[in-house]
């Protein structure tokens, strides 16, 4: 359980939800946002199974299992996407920490996409286009990041106790 309270259900942080001490957020992405937040699970996964591979090498069983689980969980967090948004918003859902690095993720994915595109020197019809989808995408990350930072960095009351239930 994380020991920063998360903002309370009468904050409006956008398209991420979390209710007190919250372990698992909840983000809607519009489905321009799909694609990349797909790309990024993917990309994740493969680093995990090498640390996975890794520590069971180790003989380490504790690690193994938390590492086991992770991907577990990634997997499960990737599973539950639709393979095409159809033109509406897609709930994301997962453990706090692991939507967040997905989330940063996602964000510097798309932003460095715009930068190289950005960066061409001539661009024909298809370029302009795709250098247009890449901006509205890489606004709508910007958006979500700055959403989910809201809702993980706010502290209803600093000196509460993750503890006690109140």
């Amino acid at each position: 359980m994380h020991h920063k309270p998360t903002a309370a259900g009468d904050r409006d942080a956008g398209t991420v939800r979390g209710l007190g001490v919250c372990d698992v957020l909840e983000v809607e992405i519009e489905p321009v946002q799909l694609s990349w937040l797909i790309d990024e699970l993917d990309e994740t996964r493969g680093p995990l199974e090498e640390q996975l591979a890794r520590e069971r090498a180790s003989g380490d069983t504790e690690a193994v299992d938390a590492a086991a689980y992770e991907l577990f969980l990634l997997r499960s967090m990737r599973a539950r996407l639709p393979a095409d948004a159809d033109g509406e918003r897609v709930r994301f859902l997962g453990p706090s920490g692991m939507v967040m690095r997905v989330v940063r993720g996602a964000a510097r994915d798309v932003i460095a996409a715009l930068g190289e595109l950005a960066a061409a020197r001539e661009l024909d019809a298809q370029g302009r286009a795709t250098l247009r989808a890449t901006a509205v995408a890489a606004a709508a990350w910007v958006e979500t990041l700055v959403d989910c930072e809201a809702v993980v960095a706010f502290n209803f009351d600093p000196d509460a106790s993750p503890i006690r239930p109140w």
